[in-house]
């Protein structure tokens, strides 16, 4: 198995564990989305909170970085590594990074 599929499955795994939810490909897709949409507004910029993905930390400095993303009326808080455009895994919205 490679790194890519192993990393596809674990956040798979942490999804139904911390939120219940089957994380497919759709939602995988569409929680990446959000994310490059808000790497691509200028640091500082302002937004409304059900607006996009909103960074904990500066996510352009950082391989991996953690999101808060809205979607479909939740929220969900993310690992997410920029080279590989991939959600590596689902935190709880309580886990302070």
């Amino acid at each position: 198995m490679n790194k890519g599929l192993n990393t596809k499955r674990h956040a798979e795994r942490r999804a139904l564990e911390r939120y219940g939810i089957d994380a497919d490909e759709n939602l995988i897709v569409r929680l990446k989305r959000k994310i490059r949409k808000g790497l691509k507004r200028k640091p500082g910029a302002r937004t409304c909170s059900n607006d996009g993905a909103q960074p904990i930390a500066n996510p352009r400095k950082a391989a991996r970085s953690i999101w808060t993303v809205p979607l479909d009326g939740k929220k969900y808080r993310v690992v997410y590594e920029r080279k590989a455009n991939r959600i590596v895994t689902f935190l709880s919205l309580d886990a302070t990074p």
